[in-house]
Protein backbone atom coordinates (compact mmCIF):
# COMPACT_ATOMS: atom_id res chain seq x y z
CA UNK A 1 0.00 0.00 0.00
CA UNK A 2 1.41 3.35 -0.97
CA UNK A 3 1.03 6.18 1.53
CA UNK A 4 0.36 9.67 0.20
CA UNK A 5 1.02 12.81 2.20
CA UNK A 6 -0.79 16.03 1.30
CA UNK A 7 -0.51 19.67 2.18
CA UNK A 8 -3.64 20.83 4.04
CA UNK A 9 -5.03 22.65 1.00
CA UNK A 10 -4.46 19.65 -1.30
CA UNK A 11 -6.32 17.04 0.75
CA UNK A 12 -9.83 18.33 -0.07
CA UNK A 13 -8.88 18.42 -3.76
CA UNK A 14 -7.81 14.80 -3.54
CA UNK A 15 -11.05 13.76 -1.80
CA UNK A 16 -13.10 15.67 -4.39
CA UNK A 17 -11.39 13.84 -7.22
CA UNK A 18 -12.21 10.40 -5.79
CA UNK A 19 -15.23 8.43 -6.98
CA UNK A 20 -15.60 6.86 -3.55
CA UNK A 21 -13.82 6.77 -0.19
CA UNK A 22 -13.37 3.50 1.67
CA UNK A 23 -13.09 4.09 5.39
CA UNK A 24 -12.55 0.62 6.76
CA UNK A 25 -11.01 1.57 10.09
CA UNK A 26 -11.14 -0.99 12.89
CA UNK A 27 -10.22 1.58 15.53
CA UNK A 28 -13.06 2.62 17.84
CA UNK A 29 -12.56 6.34 17.34
CA UNK A 30 -15.13 8.92 18.35
CA UNK A 31 -15.67 10.36 14.85
CA UNK A 32 -13.98 9.75 11.54
CA UNK A 33 -12.50 12.94 10.14
CA UNK A 34 -11.66 11.51 6.70
CA UNK A 35 -15.23 10.27 6.30
CA UNK A 36 -16.59 13.65 7.36
CA UNK A 37 -14.27 15.54 5.00
CA UNK A 38 -15.06 13.21 2.10
CA UNK A 39 -18.77 13.91 2.56
CA UNK A 40 -18.05 17.66 2.66
CA UNK A 41 -16.29 17.17 -0.69
CA UNK A 42 -19.42 15.44 -2.02
CA UNK A 43 -17.69 12.08 -2.28
CA UNK A 44 -19.67 9.02 -1.15
CA UNK A 45 -18.25 6.82 1.60
CA UNK A 46 -18.37 3.15 2.45
CA UNK A 47 -17.11 2.42 5.92
CA UNK A 48 -16.74 -0.20 8.60
CA UNK A 49 -18.91 1.70 11.05
CA UNK A 50 -16.35 1.22 13.84
CA UNK A 51 -16.91 3.50 16.83
CA UNK A 52 -18.46 6.90 16.19
CA UNK A 53 -18.12 6.43 12.45
CA UNK A 54 -21.32 4.35 12.57
CA UNK A 55 -23.43 7.35 13.61
CA UNK A 56 -21.83 9.48 10.92
CA UNK A 57 -22.43 6.88 8.20
CA UNK A 58 -25.97 6.08 9.30
CA UNK A 59 -27.11 9.69 9.61
CA UNK A 60 -25.51 10.65 6.31
CA UNK A 61 -27.11 7.61 4.62
CA UNK A 62 -23.82 6.06 3.55
CA UNK A 63 -23.08 2.34 3.40
CA UNK A 64 -21.65 0.28 6.26
CA UNK A 65 -19.80 -2.94 5.48
CA UNK A 66 -19.29 -5.24 8.45
CA UNK A 67 -18.37 -8.29 6.35
CA UNK A 68 -15.52 -7.60 3.94
CA UNK A 69 -17.04 -10.15 1.51
CA UNK A 70 -19.83 -7.63 0.87
CA UNK A 71 -17.45 -4.83 -0.12
CA UNK A 72 -17.41 -5.43 -3.91
CA UNK A 73 -21.19 -5.41 -4.23
CA UNK A 74 -21.47 -2.29 -2.03
CA UNK A 75 -18.88 -0.47 -4.15
CA UNK A 76 -20.81 -1.23 -7.34
CA UNK A 77 -24.09 -0.23 -5.68
CA UNK A 78 -22.81 3.12 -4.41
CA UNK A 79 -21.04 4.01 -7.67
CA UNK A 80 -24.30 3.39 -9.54
CA UNK A 81 -26.12 5.82 -7.22
CA UNK A 82 -23.39 8.38 -6.52
CA UNK A 83 -25.64 11.44 -6.79
CA UNK A 84 -28.05 10.12 -4.15
CA UNK A 85 -25.26 9.31 -1.72
CA UNK A 86 -23.41 12.58 -2.20
CA UNK A 87 -26.42 14.86 -1.84
CA UNK A 88 -27.68 13.24 1.38
CA UNK A 89 -24.19 12.91 2.85
CA UNK A 90 -23.25 16.52 2.12
CA UNK A 91 -26.51 17.85 3.53
CA UNK A 92 -25.95 16.02 6.81
CA UNK A 93 -22.30 16.99 7.42
CA UNK A 94 -22.63 20.58 6.17
CA UNK A 95 -24.61 21.50 9.30
CA UNK A 96 -21.55 20.98 11.51
CA UNK A 97 -20.05 24.44 11.09
CA UNK A 98 -18.47 26.58 13.80
CA UNK A 99 -21.82 28.15 14.75
CA UNK A 100 -23.42 24.72 15.23
CA UNK A 101 -20.54 23.48 17.37
CA UNK A 102 -20.50 26.65 19.50
CA UNK A 103 -24.26 26.40 20.05
CA UNK A 104 -24.05 22.74 21.06
CA UNK A 105 -21.14 23.41 23.41
CA UNK A 106 -23.09 26.25 25.03
CA UNK A 107 -26.05 23.88 25.53
CA UNK A 108 -23.83 21.28 27.17
CA UNK A 109 -22.28 23.84 29.51
CA UNK A 110 -25.66 25.35 30.35
CA UNK A 111 -27.13 21.95 31.22
CA UNK A 112 -24.07 20.69 33.07
CA UNK A 113 -24.95 19.33 36.47
CA UNK A 114 -22.29 19.83 39.09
Amino acid sequence: VKTLYFQNEDFPLFLSSCDLVLSMSTMLEGWNRVTHEALLCKTPVIGSGAGGMRELLEKSNQEIVENIKDLDSKINWVLAKTTEYTSIGYKYVFQFDQEYCSRKLDEIIKNWEL
